[in-house]
């Protein structure tokens, strides 16, 4: 029986230790997802994962093409070797292989991969799909791979550690704080591009790129590929990570999904545009999406319609990328004043649950002294200990922990004995919704005067005291939500979007209420941007001052 990992509140200390994490030797490789969920009646004695198959139409109904190798079965030695033979023919140096919990068919195939990939020299990693349930399962999992799995000749490692790929659907299923608490034993690489997860993890990457490459031609392949991707590469450069980027030869889920997205393969030229980027963006790792994800049509594995078309593009382009070594950056952590850490010196900041944007990560890295609560902890939240109290989730938060609206009830009181609630959310709207998904819109509650129905505009975002002026952000989520004047006793925008001589609201502002309350809000989206550092450095010094204008 592996041992559950200890799992403890983490402090300061705890996650300032991950923060401080630098991975100085990262080898450049080329990986590709994989799959070894596939079972035929022949191996396993059952179908597992082809549905709808008609071998003499060569036809599968759940599979958007028809694989050289039949309806084959993962457990099969004779198809895993002809998988490892055309990983490696193609340069692919690493099969990233989807893991889905202990027992499973998935895990029971992971042997066979290993042995296969050590005799045919290449190397393997897992990609972690779910976390069953809660933090100290998933440690649980970590210590299981590593211990049984990953000693192994044929696993990646990464200084010394087994490398585990963690997916969207698991990162989902705990905060970033929760994280950091169970990546001990191995080089966990995030599903997600955010710089709080290159502060948390070993390395970023995303899986699928498909919602944006549909309905693009040829042309605007490339400035794309690099408009997803440049900030993310310099960012885990920042933060001494693992930086990744995703090339896909195509995506097509509209036979098992409705209506399903279908982004075309433009006859390859999909592809090589997105390689071409991912080479000029010079990343310790190129992802491809994927070698056999047969329901989804990203495979580059033989099929009856497109041959080994894909394999050959992989081949070309794996040996342009690591020809030539990985160009040294000069890209370092950006030092905050040592001023703002001798202004907090004795103060200490609470981090609510649920923490995902860059704010508690970046107080961590000035060197001031924060504590990620639990939720029971919350009802205790006393402005003595934490004069600061900060929201870093998204727009749904837990609103009741064990009486309907405890959790309310306990920031009101919070804010009324003199402590600060700082709003940095990671999405449009803090305090949108509570845990069961219901539109509560308390933000309003605790002083919060957040403007709605600003879907794009257009303007330039204007930073009072460093007279900086920067555009409104070109892409992502546009959803512009500002801290508007209202019935306070003080109001401080420190960034306005301005559209010509008017004042569409502050970005980032400080405001005092009349019962003598005092509350910050930054918008989601700047906490993001090359301005970040600036803008947080500004809102806790002036917090910090206790100054009223």
């Amino acid at each position: 029986m592996i041992p559950i990992l200890a799992l403890m509140l983490l402090q300061d200390s705890d996650l300032a230790e991950r923060c401080r994490i630098r991975h100085a030797e990262i080898p450049r490789k080329v990986l590709a997802f994989y799959y070894p969920w596939y079972g035929n009646p022949r191996v396993s004695k059952h179908w597992s994962h082809w549905e709808g198959v008609d071998v003499d139409k060569k036809d599968i109904r759940s599979s958007t093409r028809y694989p050289v190798l039949g309806p084959y079965d993962s457990h099969d030695p004779e198809v895993v070797a002809q998988h490892c033979d055309w990983a490696k023919e193609a340069g692919i140096d690493v099969l990233i292989s989807s893991w889905w919990g202990r027992g499973d068919f998935t895990d029971r195939a992971l042997p066979l991969i290993l042995e296969t990939a050590k005799r045919k020299g290449l190397e393997v990693s897992i990609y972690y799909e779910q976390v069953p349930a809660g933090a100290e399962s998933a440690a649980d999992d970590f210590a299981y791979l590593a211990e049984k799995y990953g000693s192994h000749p044929a696993w990646f490692r990464v200084d010394g550690k087994p490398v585990v790929f963690v997916y969207g659907r698991a990162m989902g299923q705990l905060g970033l704080e929760q994280w950091a608490g169970v990546l001990k034993r191995v080089f966990a690489v995030a599903d997600d591009l955010g710089r709080p997860a290159a502060r948390i993890f070993d390395g970023t990457h995303t899986y699928n790129t498909c919602g944006d490459l549909a309905g693009r031609k040829a042309e605007e392949i490339g400035p794309l590929v690099k408009r997803l991707f440049s900030r993310a590469v310099a960012d885990a450069d920042r933060c001494g990570r693992a930086s990744c980027v995703t090339v896909i030869p195509g995506y097509d889920d509209t036979k098992i999904r409705k209506p399903g997205i279908r982004a075309e393969r433009l006859d390859g030229e999909s592809y090589r545009r997105q390689w071409e980027a991912a080479i000029e963006l010079d990343p310790h790792w190129v992802a491809i999406t994927s070698f056999n994800e047969w329901h989804e049509g990203s495979e580059i594995e033989p099929s009856v319609e497109l041959g080994d078309a894909y394999l050959k593009l992989t081949a070309e382009y794996a040996k342009k990328f690591k020809s030539k070594g990985r160009e040294a950056r000069a890209v370092s952590a950006k030092r905050i004043p040592a001023t703002l850490r001798k202004a907090f010196d004795g103060r200490r900041v609470a981090v609510l649950p649920g923490a995902r944007s860059e704010a508690p990560w970046w107080l961590i890295e000035a060197g001031i002294a924060v504590d990620f609560l639990k939720s029971d902890e919350v009802l205790a939240l006393d402005a003595k200990r934490h004069e600061f109290a900060l929201y870093a989730g998204g727009e749904r938060y837990r609103r009741t922990v064990k009486r309907d609206g405890d959790v309310d009830e306990a920031l009101e009181r919070y804010e009324k004995s003199g402590g600060c609630l700082v709003a940095m959310a990671a999405e449009p709207f803090p305090f949108f919704y509570d845990e069961k998904g219901r539109t509560v819109s308390t933000a309003s509650r605790f002083g919060f005067n957040i403007g709605m129905g600003f879907e794009a505009p257009k303007g330039r975002l204007v930073f009072r005291s460093k007279e900086l002026r920067f555009a409104f952000p070109s892409d992502g989520d546009r959803r512009w939500r500002p801290f508007l004047p209202g019935d306070f006793e003080e109001f401080v925008p420190l960034v306005e979007l301005w559209d010509g001589e008017e004042s569409l609201g502050a970005g980032a502002a400080c405001a005092k209420r009349k019962d003598g309350a005092r509350v910050a809000y930054v918008w989601f989206r700047l906490l993001d941007g090359p301005e970040a550092d600036a803008i947080l450095y500004d809102v806790w010094t002036f917090l910090s001052s206790g100054r009223s204008r």
